[in-house]
């Protein structure tokens, strides 16, 4: 069983800050599937986890010119 810590997820609140954009781009970006393994939890919070954001990372290194 693996355990996640808080260094292991980030919000979307976290994303936003980090990329210079809005939350609701950010919730736009997890809607289209560019985070997957972004959960709701029963708090109603959005978390995103390490691995979704480093691929997200490595695909836009990948695509800038």
């Amino acid at each position: 069983m693996s355990s996640t810590t808080l260094e292991d997820v980030f919000t979307v609140e976290d994303l936003a800050k980090r990329y210079g954009k809005t939350e609701r781009t950010i919730r736009r970006l997890i809607n289209k599937g560019e985070f997957p393994g972004a959960k709701r939890t029963p708090q109603r919070w959005i978390i995103i986890p390490l691995s979704a954001v480093q691929a997200y990372e490595a695909r836009a290194v990948e695509y800038r010119p």
